[in-house]
């Protein structure tokens, strides 16, 4: 959507709003492979299609080596792949810190709502049941839409920062970034009489 290879440099504050179509392996919302660098602050709206596909991820679809890191980041568009298929990350070989997705999932083998195969470690991350359809992932705590929707969900283990990096809704957003527009900030309407 924005990158398919990064390994020389982090993407911070960015988003990709495409709808991906693609074939073959490590297919993101955001980015295809990462290798050895972080991601932060930064999501992907639109849905991944690529149903022959491996390591396919709503954001990223392969998170390669131990050094490699996500946080605060989310994907909210449908992911279609064949396997290592997961909402947030296809295969995660890194971490995931303060993270979410909330589309639909369809995979064959190892697909999760979040991650589809996990060798890495997540931490305080998190996908909607009721949008992926999915009751697993290889990592991430899986809540149905009504509390994905609540701060207090995420804010449970103290790893969120609401005051300065996330913002909600209340009852009616998905988090977002106050750093970046997105679907979910709110929008400021001026009306004229």
């Amino acid at each position: 959507g924005l990158i398919g290879y990064n390994d020389s440099g982090a993407v911070e504050q960015c988003y990709a709003a495409v709808d991906i179509i693609a074939n073959g392996e490590a297919v993101g919302g955001l980015i295809g492979r990462v290798y050895r660098w972080v991601t932060w602050k930064s999501y992907a709206t639109g849905s991944v299609y690529a149903p022959g596909a491996s390591a396919v991820g709503g954001l990223i679809g392969h998170m390669q080596g131990m050094d490699s890191r996500t946080s605060d980041c989310y994907a909210s568009g449908a992911v279609t792949g064949n396997t290592r298929v997961g909402g947030l990350v296809g295969l995660n070989e890194g971490m995931v810190l303060t993270s979410y997705a909330a589309g639909k999932v369809a995979g064959t083998v190892e697909t999760g709502g979040l991650i589809g195969f996990n060798s890495g470690s997540v931490t305080s991350a998190f996908w909607d049941t009721t949008m992926s359809g999915m009751a697993q992932s290889a990592g991430g705590m899986g809540v149905p839409t009504q509390e994905m929707m609540q701060q207090s969900t995420f804010t449970a283990g103290g790893a969120w920062n609401f005051d300065e990096i996330w913002g909600i809704n209340e009852g009616q957003s998905y988090p977002y970034l106050r750093a970046i527009p997105s679907p979910f900030s709110p929008r400021l309407t001026i009306v004229a009489v």
